[in-house]
């Protein structure tokens, strides 16, 4: 058996690495020396109505659209992005209990953010409040029950 070493970095402003140190005969990818780069990614959600979650996104959390394609929208809020896809049939997330929960967004103001989705009347899970693992955190729910939080890093 072989060992490889898994390391969580922080390498900038709000940006996790994930790094590996590779001995002999480990991943494969290492041996070849090949090092993988994520351009961008985005999260994939069914929806039930597409007009009503694209509305919450748009006007209670901030986001702006990228495009729109039949039964989908593509929207972002900075370089976090989504997909949403109307799946009038599938279960609502709300009904899947923590599975709901689809992702960890870090800001720069996690204060501001949440006083912007205030105002906008956005609903939420949760208030900032400071985290043992060293974040400031808060959490939204969607109108089909999709949770995202929103954190910064204490400093």
């Amino acid at each position: 058996m072989t060992r490889t070493d898994i390391i969580y970095a922080f390498s900038g402003p709000y940006e996790w690495t994930l790094k590996f140190s590779c001995r002999a005969h480990s991943f494969r990818h290492c041996q070849q020396g090949m090092h993988r780069k994520v351009i961008h990614t985005r999260h994939v959600l069914a929806v039930k109505d597409l007009a009503v979650e694209t509305d919450y996104y748009l006007k209670k959390l901030g986001f702006v659209r990228d495009f729109t394609v039949p039964g989908w929208e593509f929207l972002s809020f900075g370089d976090f992005k989504v997909m949403l896809g109307e799946c009038a049939d599938a279960m609502l997330a709300v009904d899947t209990g923590d599975h709901s929960y689809f992702a960890y967004v870090l800001v720069e103001d996690v204060d501001a953010v949440f006083e912007e989705f205030k105002i906008n009347g956005a609903q939420f899970n949760s208030e900032p409040a400071d985290k043992p693992w060293g974040l400031r955190e808060f959490a939204v729910v969607t109108p089909d029950g999709h949770r995202i939080t929103f954190g910064q890093e204490i400093h």
